[in-house]
């Protein structure tokens, strides 16, 4: 198809835009009336500019038309506008999405013009490469503000002319950065990102997650646990001084049977007699010890100052016993 002239483009340009209403694109929720009418609005001022051929201050008023409620008709005048301020690249790329755009839509006379358009650019592009010899964990390989993806790194990529910056970062790394001029018209340039040197004063990764919270701390809690286990001590040494007790009480009846008569010549009763005593004295003592260590550890736990227990948790116990034969604690505890 033979080449437009300047004036000839812009003029099918603006009669696309009168074959069908400014139709908006399905891109999520519909715009509200209120933003329909900004959109509208701002059209309107950046048609006024491009008509008066300030293209430079109705590029903007296309852009924000486009972003609030798209359409085809924006398109087309937003990708002539970027044309005529030598924006080729995006020029290029905008025509490509109006077509794509009216196609969707049924609209084949738009879609015509704007594939027409983006032919007649395509010769007068200029492609960057960034070619990336050492990828690394998190790179982010920016032009300009816009982030390129990692499929595009070693792609020659269509872009505007004029200055460039190319950054790259990393976790762990030094940020790289470089600024460029890039020619108009047709060519191809490649621009090698350098491997990122390590960062000796990058911090390593901080887990921001809240720690845990340590569990509800319950008054008296571990007086009541000291309390207790005091007195199991007691009811155990309880426990030896019975066991002592019975031993002595069986071992004096084996020497009352050995030596029945007083003064005893029975050697083995006399030393019966005398182990009875002992193991007697023994469980005095035992009982002695383990009572105080009973009343010790009942009064550790009954002091213990009160609080509302923590939702969920049990609840320890302990309460003395009597007996016949013996006398302690019990204890335990619910869940």
């Amino acid at each position: 198809m033979a080449r437009l002239g300047p004036l000839l483009a812009a003029a099918a340009v603006v009669a696309a835009t009168t074959l069908a209403p400014r139709p908006a694109r399905a891109q999520g929720a519909p715009p509200g009336a209120t933003d329909k009418a900004a959109a509208e609005a701002l059209f309107d001022e950046g048609k006024r500019l491009y008509l008066d051929k300030k293209f430079a201050d109705a590029c903007p008023r296309f852009e924000a038309s486009e972003r609030i409620d798209p359409g085809i008709g924006t398109l087309l005048y937003l990708a002539d506008c970027y044309e005529n301020v030598g924006r080729i690249a995006s020029a290029w790329a905008t025509f490509r999405e109006a077509a794509s755009t009216a196609r969707a839509n049924g609209q084949g006379d738009r879609e015509a013009v704007a594939r027409e358009r983006a032919a007649l650019l395509e010769p007068r592009l200029h492609r960057l490469s960034l070619q990336i010899t050492s990828p690394v964990p998190g790179l982010r390989v920016r032009r300009n503000d816009v982030e390129v993806p990692a499929d595009a790194f070693n792609v020659p990529l269509p872009v505007d002319p004029g200055a460039t910056t190319i950054t790259a970062t990393a976790p762990g790394k030094k940020p790289w950065s470089t600024h460029l001029q890039i020619p108009a018209g047709p060519g191809t340039d490649s621009l090698v990102v350098p491997p990122l040197e390590d960062d000796p004063n990058a911090r390593a990764p901080v887990d921001d997650r809240a720690p845990a919270a340590p569990p509800p701390e319950v008054p008296g809690h571990t007086q009541r646990v000291a309390g207790m286990v005091v007195g199991s001590v007691g009811v155990a040494v309880l426990a030896v001084g019975a066991a002592l007790g019975a031993l002595a009480a069986s071992t004096n009846a084996s020497a009352k049977a050995a030596c029945p008569l007083v003064p005893c010549s029975n050697k083995g009763g006399v030393d019966q007699a005398t182990q009875a005593g002992t193991l007697a004295d023994g469980s005095t003592a035992a009982f002695i010890v383990g009572g105080a260590a009973i009343a010790a550890g009942v009064a550790t736990f009954f002091t213990a100052p009160r609080g509302a227990p923590a939702p969920a948790a049990g609840h320890a116990w302990i309460a003395p016993f009597f007996g016949p034969a013996a006398a302690g604690l019990t204890a335990g505890s619910t869940f």
